[in-house]
């Protein structure tokens, strides 16, 4: 219970945290498997599946909505991006518990792991480059099929771990729009409230669906479908690294990132034990 709360804390933070993915933290904490299981089967095992979402689901409440303010200061108002250094700590932190997760089952696929990792640069390397550029007009964002797009591409990004979802929306031309409505709920309520509709008729849609893909693949093709992820978490450090000055501050993130790394290893290999 306590475990769940507190992965539920970080997957928040994760959540509001820019260029970091919930879905990346909670493989990194083993239990993105687990989560996709339990919502898979919330209605054949309900009491099964809310015993391990409900105290995730209050622990990232909590994240976003306590936590998540105090970080979203420390980035925007006081710029110290040695918070970003956090997350990689705990990303480097809990790679080996990764590999032992697969090598419980198989070898790796060190193959699938660089492929998906290369993917993931390029993405985000692309994805950097292409704030001006969209393959579909923006002029059509506010249309039924655009927005249902752009709900289901958004799942894409929460649902499948180290895919940027802004990437992808801002690929599909209605980045601005999601924004717009998501930080703007009085008035989309009032005033669009029917696009806020097709948006989340898309987001449950997606979310329904790659659940089920994710759970299928995680249970018959693990030790494949866990490489790839593995890689793709590994790719999402490149997102969110700040760069690193060679002063005070630098050393500090350099300690910061040494104690999230002891941190995330000591936690993962204690919960496997």
């Amino acid at each position: 219970m306590l475990y769940n709360l507190i992965v539920g804390l970080i997957i928040g933070i994760g959540l509001i945290m820019p260029g970091v993915s919930g879905g990346v933290i909670a493989v990194i904490l083993n239990v993105y498997d687990k989560i996709v299981f339990s919502l898979n089967n919330i209605l054949k095992r309900p009491k099964e599946s809310l015993k391990l979402l409900t105290p995730i689901v209050i622990g990232a409440s909590i994240g976003v909505v306590f936590v998540g303010k105090i970080i979203q200061y420390l980035l925007f108002e006081k710029n110290y991006n040695q918070v970003y250094f956090v997350f990689i700590g705990l990303i480097l932190g809990s790679i080996p518990s990764l590999m032992n997760n697969i090598k419980e089952k198989h070898k790796p696929n060190y193959l699938l792991i660089f492929i998906s990792f290369s993917l993931s640069l390029l993405l985000f390397i692309f994805g950097k480059n292409i704030v001006n550029l969209s393959i579909i007009d923006n002029t059509n964002a506010q249309s039924f099929i655009y927005l249902f797009l752009t709900g289901l591409i958004f799942s894409i990004g929460k649902v499948v771990p180290g895919i940027s979802s802004s990437f992808l929306l801002m690929l599909v031309g209605t980045y601005e729009y999601f924004l717009y409505l998501i930080t703007n709920p009085i008035n989309t309520i009032s005033n669009n409230f029917m696009d806020f509709i097709y948006l989340l008729l898309g987001i449950v849609f997606g979310v329904i669906i790659l659940v089920k893909l994710m759970n299928y693949l995680l249970k018959k093709h693990y030790v494949g479908t866990y490489s790839i992820i593995i890689g793709f978490v590994i790719g999402s450090i490149y997102a969110i690294y700040p760069g690193i000055s060679l002063d005070i501050n630098g050393i500090v993130s350099i300690l910061i990132l040494i104690i999230s790394f002891i941190f995330s290893y000591m936690f993962t290999i204690k919960k496997k034990q």
